[in-house]
């Protein structure tokens, strides 16, 4: 119904900006604009974990320091990939399962990995746009499903 898509007053979204995981992927993109100085600067925009969390992104090595000036305290962005493209607007979880028709191959779904276990098991009824998949799963190592829809 287009009149209730348009009418409805827009949604207010609650985000916990102190999440280890969203800030992680804010951090790398605010890497990738302009260096982040955690200790006296950056600390006030996001939160005392900053540092610890620029730490496991090293460790992945998505930012670092300068390495021709290693007493910059500075942290840049040393990825290969644009670090908004990492970002996931639809979940959370960077790891994503996909369920896909067996019959078409084609994607029925994407669904997080901490919902996977609970929405995509061996038996499982799988609801998408009215149509009924029962789904198969095709081993954990693949991360994805088949179903065959009826």
């Amino acid at each position: 119904n287009p009149e209730m898509l348009f009418q409805a007053p827009i949604e207010q979204a609650c985000i916990d900006v102190r999440n280890p995981i969203l800030l992680g992927q804010h951090l790398a993109c605010a890497c990738r604009e302009h260096p982040v100085l955690v200790e006296g600067g950056d600390e006030a925009y996001f939160g005392s974990t900053a540092r610890l969390i620029l730490i496991d992104l090293q460790k992945r090595g998505l930012v670092g320091r300068d390495p021709d000036c290693p007493a910059d305290p500075r942290w840049l962005y040393i990825g290969s990939e644009w670090p908004a493209s990492l970002v996931n607007l639809r979940a959370i979880d960077e790891s994503v399962w996909t369920v896909v028709d067996e019959i078409t191959q084609e994607v029925v779904e994407e669904i997080e990995e901490s919902k996977a276990w609970f929405q995509i098991y061996e038996g499982a009824v799988y609801m998408q746009q009215g149509k009924k998949i029962s789904l198969h799963p095709l081993g954990h190592a693949q991360e994805e499903s088949s179903g065959a829809a009826g």
